[in-house]
């Protein structure tokens, strides 16, 4: 994992992606945006309460700082709807929690504030998706309908698809009940306390489990709630989101 920053933006690329040019991904962080508090800075959601010439003007400035054309986002239901895409789409015209494209310039983007963002690619195929994952999406086997998507509709093998995964929520604060939780056996099998549930291994093994090897999955394995550096919604309520943005080149 790297640190990346052009001033005054900064943000988290993935070890696995580095040896391949026809990616283009970003992870990032809060800072250098122009929105104010409770939504300070880089806030990339206009559905959280922040106005929207700041959204605007923060997504404008990563798509700058990244030299790419306009970001297609989703309305994020936490749930396993997945949309393929060959040309942009206008924001949260779309539904659902994962994007995918087989065609080049055309940027996707998730945005997160404790739920896990994927960024799945096969250079062998040359496909890209992306995915919103919190508790809900996992517990539904939104990684696993993934990988079946891929197969199914893009012809990628399982043992060639990288995934990268975002800061999120960690094993010490992903605290949930199972009475109001639905947590499926996958994430029950990584309870490390009462109540608390690493989320970050049962990505792992669910993925793995999909076909995926060990040695192409990269988690960031930064809690958001610890760190100040990203938005965290379960420690701040009120707050903005981040954005995870990659392109096919």
């Amino acid at each position: 994992m790297l640190i990346k920053q052009v001033s005054p933006l900064k943000w988290i690329e993935f070890s696995l992606f580095q040896k391949y040019p026809q990616i283009v991904h970003a992870s990032f962080m809060r800072h250098g945006g122009l929105s104010q508090a409770p939504y300070k800075a880089l806030n990339a959601s206009f559905l959280v309460g922040d106005k929207d010439t700041a959204v605007a003007a923060n997504i404008a400035l990563i798509e700058k700082t990244l030299k790419i054309p306009p970001i297609t986002f989703a309305k994020q239901t936490h749930s396993t709807r997945i949309h393929l895409l060959d040309k942009p789409s206008p924001p949260n015209m779309l539904e659902g929690d994962a994007l995918f494209t087989k065609t080049q310039k055309v940027p996707l983007g998730i945005l997160h504030a404790d739920c896990q963002a994927a960024i799945f690619f096969d250079p062998r195929q040359n496909v890209l998706c992306l995915t919103h994952a919190g508790w809900r999406g996992q517990a539904l086997g939104l990684y696993t309908k993934t990988i079946k998507t891929l197969v199914e509709q893009a012809g990628c093998l399982p043992e060639n698809i990288l995934v990268g995964i975002s800061p999120s929520l960690g094993p010490q604060h992903a605290e949930f009940y199972l009475e109001n939780d639905p947590l499926s056996e996958i994430q029950k099998r990584f309870e490390i306390t009462p109540n608390h549930f690493d989320l970050w291994q049962a990505a792992f093994y669910e993925l793995t489990k999909a076909g995926l090897k060990e040695s192409n999955i990269e988690l960031a394995k930064i809690c958001t709630h610890e760190n100040n550096n990203f938005f965290s919604y379960r420690k701040e309520g009120i707050t903005g989101r981040l954005a995870t943005v990659a392109m096919l080149l």
